[in-house]
């Protein structure tokens, strides 16, 4: 090629590369096609705290996943939206009374999300940060001076920027096997005091999501039956009415409506029992029984004071008060995790990572309700044995019920 024939293509690529200054390129991951039905993302931790830090690893997790990602707040996990469902049924007289929100079915949050928004799973990343300067130790030392920094060599001990990120990431998935999947995350950086970079949150949650797999595809109709089975009526038959084909829905509707008649059938007639009995307050056998109160004192009683009734609380509302006490309690698990124990009001859920992981493993691992639950409403001996380890551990006053 000639020198006149090369000089357009010098001007040109001067020109291209002039003009490239200005250009904007897209980020990362902006052309990954986002298809198919959406997950939840619910973060916390101190990690996921900040919007900007919450807006990219939604963006994150949505081109790994190469789905439609909607953030989620922890109300959202629990009856957003199903109100509105259960309108359609207390139209019928028979069902106005049932308690909708039917707490002994709180885990099943992604089959709430299912149903409400069609989400097929829930991500839950808990995150913690920490950072803090210090002295470089000896081997950090040695590593850093066999680096040009500044184009000299580092003769004194430098001080470092210690960043950790820890925590796991679980994906709650509406297919009856496999719903429940966890992942940990762990990252840490040392670099010098004065290097601006940061460890990225938001890569290193999905790459931790890119961890646990594909999300298994719904089987509605097993889900909807499990849900029978397990004593959740009403979100059997919201799944029915959201996901299932006419011919499959009839017969789980009519079996969810006979249920929610039987179980208010039970309640009534627990409590007129009740009210046979005077103060005295039948066991909570049935978990979505909120008893609505207690009954009124004697007109004869003026001479003494009313005897006060037990409070009728279901035995997965003081389950849930004995799973969170096991965690805050743990006075090793705080100490393998270098926190110093601090008292927790009874009930009270906390914020560190460590914890709501060993929240969550209460329930994923059937703790809460095979080991707490089943026997608290099995017997009035199961109950009172719960109701006597809260009274110790000073989360329920008075004595245990005989």
């Amino acid at each position: 090629m000639s020198t006149r024939s090369r000089a357009p293509i010098v001007l040109l690529l001067t020109v291209l590369s002039t003009a490239c200054g200005s250009l904007r390129l897209p980020r990362p991951g902006a052309w990954t096609a986002v298809a198919g039905r959406p997950v939840a993302l619910h973060m916390d931790g101190s990690a996921l705290t900040a919007a900007a830090a919450r807006e990219r690893t939604a963006r994150a997790v949505e081109a790994t996943l190469g789905r439609p990602v909607q953030v989620v707040d922890a109300r959202s996990t629990k009856d957003d939206g199903t109100r509105e469902l259960f309108a359609r049924l207390a139209s019928d007289r028979s069902l106005a009374r049932y308690e909708w929100r039917e707490p002994q079915c709180a885990s099943e949050r992604a089959v709430v999300l299912g149903v409400t928004r069609g989400i097929e799973a829930i991500y839950h990343p808990v995150v913690g940060y920490s950072v803090r300067e210090r002295p470089a130790t000896d081997a950090e030392w040695d590593d850093f001076q066999g680096l040009r920094y500044g184009f000299r060599r580092i003769r004194e001990r430098p001080t470092v920027r210690e960043e950790l990120l820890s925590g796991t990431v679980t994906r709650y998935a509406v297919a009856p096997k496999d719903a429940a999947k966890q992942a940990s995350l762990y990252r840490r950086r040392v670099m010098l005091v004065d290097d601006t970079q940061r460890i990225d949150v938001a890569a290193a949650v999905a790459d931790t999501v890119r961890e646990l797999g594909a999300v298994p595809i719904p089987e509605w109709d097993a889900v909807a039956r499990r849900l029978l089975e397990r004593g959740c009526p009403f979100l059997a038959w919201a799944v029915a009415d959201t996901q299932l084909v006419p011919a499959a829905r009839g017969p789980v509707q009519t079996a969810a409506v006979t249920a929610m008649r039987a179980s208010l059938g039970r309640r009534v007639a627990r409590q007129r029992g009740n009210g046979a009995a005077g103060h005295k307050a039948a066991p909570a056998r049935e978990p979505d029984d909120a008893i609505a109160a207690a009954p009124a004192p004697s007109e004869n009683a003026d001479d003494a004071p009313p005897p006060t009734p037990e409070p009728a609380v279901s035995c997965a509302m003081l389950c849930e008060m004995h799973m969170i006490e096991i965690c805050n309690s743990d006075k090793v698990l705080w100490s393998a995790h270098r926190a110093r124990w601090e008292p927790t009001p009874c009930g009270t859920r906390r914020e560190e990572p460590f914890l709501a992981q060993c929240y969550r493993e209460q329930w994923d691992t059937g703790t809460f309700e095979t080991s707490c639950v089943q026997p608290c409403e099995a017997s009035d001996a199961g109950r009172t044995r719960l109701m006597a380890i809260l009274q110790e551990a000073g989360c329920v006053a008075g004595p245990a019920p005989s």
